[in-house]
Order: C-alpha cells, then sequence, then structure tokens
C-alpha cells in the first residue's frame, strides 16, 4: 500500500534538495530530520497512534511560532500569508482557524507530506443573512483521513475520516465545501489571493459579512473579554489543547 509521504534518508539530502530554502524559516535541519525519524515509523507501524504522534508534534511547533495575543489590526483578518505570520509571530486571539491551518498546511508541505490539502466549509447559521467560514487540513495517509482541526481558544482536534466543522453547542451546518489542493498554496499565498485565483468559490459568504467580523472583534477586544473568554478558558494561553478522536 503506497504512503503518502516521501522520505528522505539524512541531512546530507535535505540539504542537497533545499539548499538555503525557505523552509529554513519554518524548521531548521535538525527539525526537520527529528519529524522525518518520526514520519519514517509510519511506514512500519501502520497505526493511528503514531500518526497522531507526528500530527501533535507539528502542533506544538506551530504553537512555539505563532501565538494569540490582544493585538488587534483589522486589517489582518484573512489577509496575512503564512511568511508574514511567521516573520510577526503573532496572530489575534479570535478567529484564528485559517492562520493556523496555512501553517501547519506549510509544515507538513516541508516535511514532504503529499495528499494535504486546505479545507475550507461556509457555514450556515439560525440568522439567515448570516453565513461563516471556518478553515482546516486534511490528509489522506493510506487510503485513510485525517484532519486537523484549530478550533475556538487554543483547541486543536485531530480525527481520522472527513474533515467536519464540530461544533456541536452551536446550530451551524455546512453548507458548502472547498478543498484546495496544497501544491497550490505557495508561501506568500493570502485568503484574497486564493480567491482571485479561482480556488475558492464562495457561494454564500459575503464580503461584507467579513466587515462585520471586524467590527465585532474591535468591539469585542477589551482585557475582560479576553480574560473571560480566553485566558480563563484553556490550560496555558500560549500552547494547545490537542484532542484526538478516533
Amino acid at each position: 500500500m503506497e504512503n503518502s509521504i516521501v522520505i528522505w534518508n539524512d541531512k546530507e539530502q535535505i540539504s542537497e534538495i533545499l539548499p538555503g530554502g525557505w523552509y529554513k524559516i519554518l524548521l531548521s535541519d535538525d527539525q526537520l530530520y527529528s519529524i522525518l525519524e518520526q514520519i519514517k515509523k509510519l511506514q512500519w507501524w501502520e497505526t493511528s497512534k503514531e500518526v497522531f504522534s507526528v500530527l501533535s508534534d507539528i502542533i506544538y511547533r506551530i504553537y512555539n511560532n505563532l501565538i494569540k495575543t490582544p493585538n488587534y489590526n483589522p486589517e489582518n483578518m484573512r489577509n496575512l500569508s503564512t511568511r508574514q505570520l511567521l516573520t510577526q509571530k503573532e496572530v489575534f486571539f479570535m478567529n484564528t482557524c485559517l492562520e493556523y491551518s496555512l501553517l501547519t498546511l506549510q509544515y507538513m508541505k516541508n516535511a514532504w507530506f503529499t495528499d494535504t490539502r486546505l479545507i475550507l466549509h461556509e457555514l450556515e447559521t439560525p440568522y439567515k443573512w448570516f453565513y461563516k467560514l471556518h478553515f482546516g487540513i486534511e490528509w489522506i495517509h493510506d487510503q485513510t483521513k485525517y484532519y486537523i482541526d484549530h478550533q475556538r481558544r487554543n483547541t486543536v482536534i485531530l480525527w481520522k475520516w472527513d474533515f467536519k466543522s464540530d461544533y456541536t453547542d452551536i446550530d451551524e451546518n455546512v453548507v458548502n465545501i472547498i478543498e484546495i489542493d496544497s501544491e497550490f498554496i505557495w508561501v506568500d499565498d493570502t485568503f484574497p489571493d486564493l480567491y482571485k485565483r479561482w480556488l475558492i468559490d464562495l457561494k454564500y459568504f459575503s464580503p461584507d459579512l467579513l466587515t462585520i467580523f471586524k467590527e465585532k472583534f474591535k468591539k469585542d477586544n477589551t482585557p475582560d473579554e479576553r480574560q473571560n473568554w480566553f485566558v480563563n478558558k484553556v490550560q496555558h494561553p500560549y500552547k494547545p489543547e490537542i484532542t484526538i478522536r478516533e
């Protein structure tokens, strides 16, 4: 059975393949080699536990490079590339599923994961005019789908089978699904770039709604709101809380 990861044998091969490449912004040679060593296990032990171990390691590395802060800039909302995220090393603490998904996708690409894609869900809410967007990562390994879902706060869900927006406490329904293969997403791509290249075909979500979100987050960005809604509800403000479901 084919594996959806290309494995390189040693550090010299890595340097030959990507000499001085931008991937070093994401991972040093040693860090990349460390991930590859773990990935090699997947060729011999085809268990979900091993898969989730590798994916969890990537998530922890991402949280080391991108933290959630109260620094709010409405112009940055869904308008930052992976390179920009890694340069500023911070993102607003609300509504960050796109930023963390883009960063996860690039980490996986640079560790030679294939069959990886960005998933976009358009969500219908109880308000007929109000739609939302949610993003995640889907990866196919040995004909099995795994997904990475950067949910609200610091919760990250790892799951087998199809990616799905799983907010059981909110009345929302998926009304449109868009999949973009990782090979079409580059390190300098922003959400508007993907839209302009016709990789995203929104059927319900209006740009006007993004303006509403920006105003809401600006209004909600108070010390009390962040303390009550975010800090008090996470184990650590700068570390992921990974939940594995099978």
